[in-house]
């Protein structure tokens, strides 16, 4: 059966799976048992530690009714839905990914959303588009070194002038955080590539962070960050 999902640029060829989605993540974002398993605000708060309601909050603290707004992956729980709600009719709504599965899942829970649309496309291409808002949640953990740098880059380059990206990520805790160890444990086994954002601030993986103001905010002990890069007025 012909492949009927959108992409962005519009008539560009779909993108294929990442090696490091299918050698590291297909347990998380392929099989479809899994995926259903993890669609679920309740599972996604336990994997934060309780944190997801207010992560999700920090983020929309952020956004504006009737913005323009890039979601560069689907994220499991209910912040996209939250996000299209408080972007209102008015605004729109771009929500980007490149596994299959999750696009036609969220093609679905969208479909009454007029200001949304959902495709598959790979977040470290560029759209051609640009946006007030995009919101990055927990997309850099997952994505190699490399591919870290490609997808912040891009983001940043699909800004509006005095547009923002915001970053919801890892973060090194702090230095006696009673998690720590627990957390670098199981990072280490199922998410290797979400280590080095203890080490390495997303700002140092662009390559023009001068034409932007940046901040960084951390939670729980220092183990989140809301980081946000936003584009000073006139640069472009």
């Amino acid at each position: 059966m012909e492949d009927t999902r959108k992409t962005i640029p519009a008539g560009s060829p779909p993108p294929k799976l990442p090696n490091y989605i299918t050698d590291v993540y297909h347990w998380a974002y392929v099989e479809p048992k899994n995926v259903e398993f993890f669609d679920s605000s309740s599972i996604m708060n336990l994997i934060l530690f309780g944190n997801m309601n207010r992560l999700i909050k920090a983020t929309l603290k952020e956004i504006k009714p009737e913005q323009k707004v890039l979601q560069p992956a689907t994220v499991y729980g209910n912040l996209i839905l939250r996000l299209a709600k408080h972007i209102g009719a008015k605004g729109k709504l771009d929500v980007l990914d490149v596994t299959p599965i999750k696009v036609d899942c969220w093609k679905s829970k969208l479909a009454d959303f007029t200001q949304a649309n959902v495709y598959h496309a790979d977040a470290g291409v560029s759209t051609n588009e640009h946006y007030d808002v995009v919101n990055c949640f927990f997309l850099l953990r997952e994505a190699p070194e490399s591919k870290k740098k490609k997808i912040v880059n891009t983001l940043l380059e699909s800004t509006t002038n005095s547009g923002k990206v915001v970053f919801i990520d890892y973060h090194k805790p702090c230095k006696f955080h009673p998690l720590k160890l627990l957390v670098l444990h199981i990072n280490r086994i199922l998410e290797p590539f979400a280590e080095s954002l203890w080490s390495n601030s997303i700002q140092s993986y662009a390559d023009d962070d001068e034409s932007f103001n940046w901040t960084t905010e951390t939670y729980f002990g220092g183990l989140y960050q809301k980081t946000i890069a936003t584009r000073c007025k006139g640069v472009k």
